[in-house]
């Protein structure tokens, strides 16, 4: 989606993934998080939710025929 309706300024997309890949910064020099304009961010708490989880996993499998292994 863009134009009016983006939520953001799709220009401005990929500059936190260049920093983290390329910066010195110590906010840069960090694994396994979220970042929202080279800035740490909390997940979405739906993120943590294991029924979600297996509610998303049990759609794929329907959708593709194809189950994970538990």
């Amino acid at each position: 989606m863009g134009g009016r309706a983006a939520t953001d300024d799709l220009a401005r997309g990929h500059l936190t993934q260049a920093w983290l890949a390329t910066s010195d910064a110590p906010g840069a020099r960090v694994t396994g998080g979220h970042f929202y304009h080279e800035a740490p961010r909390p997940p979405d708490p739906a993120l943590r939710d294991e029924a979600a989880q297996d509610a998303l996993l049990a759609a794929c499998a329907e959708l593709s025929g194809i189950a994970l292994p538990a």
